[in-house]
């Protein structure tokens, strides 16, 4: 089950950073969420803090794609919000930023892109904080080849809603 679920992870991570959407998602389910706290995090670069409600709204950029940058385990990570993503996925380079030791042999086939293999290791990490949302002891897979970390549902479900307004994408 954890293979097909890695599968999933991969394909739905490839065409969620290929194509852009510029419809609103459906409210991601409650049961999904992973351990989300407010704080008291002043918003990211990039971002624009809406209220103390931890509501935040990113401007499209010129590539089609929504960025945010996330604090992870002390560590600064430049992400693409990707609903499409079931999972963080981090890329080595910003894996070593957030302090993670990174070991070839642990790399496995976790999917099939358009070039061949996906490899990538499971991971567990300690905290991630975007904005005034914090999760902690979140899933994410580390990718072998890839060139941009994705910030995926098994945190966006810590909000109550994510959608696309124009070129503005709101997390309630």
């Amino acid at each position: 089950m954890l293979r097909s679920a890695l599968v999933l992870i991969a394909v739905a991570t490839t065409i969620g950073v290929l194509m852009p959407s510029s419809q609103s998602p459906a409210p991601l389910p409650p049961s999904t969420a992973p351990d989300l706290t407010i704080s008291q995090q002043p918003s990211t670069p990039g971002s624009r803090q809406l209220s103390g409600s931890g509501i935040m709204s990113l401007a499209r950029q010129g590539d089609g794609h929504f960025y945010a940058d996330a604090d992870v385990n002390g560590g600064n990570v430049r992400f693409v919000i990707d609903t499409g993503a079931s999972v963080i996925a981090l890329t080595r380079q910003d894996a070593e930023r957030a302090g993670l030791t990174i070991n070839d042999d642990e790399f496995e086939v976790v999917g099939e892109g358009a070039s061949g293999p996906v490899m990538g290791m499971m991971v567990v990490l300690r905290e991630v904080t975007l904005g005034s949302r914090t999760a902690r002891d979140i899933p994410a897979m580390v990718l072998a080849d890839g060139n941009q970390s994705l910030l995926g549902q098994n945190f966006l479900a810590g909000f109550d809603n994510v959608s696309i307004e124009r070129d503005q994408m709101v997390l309630r």
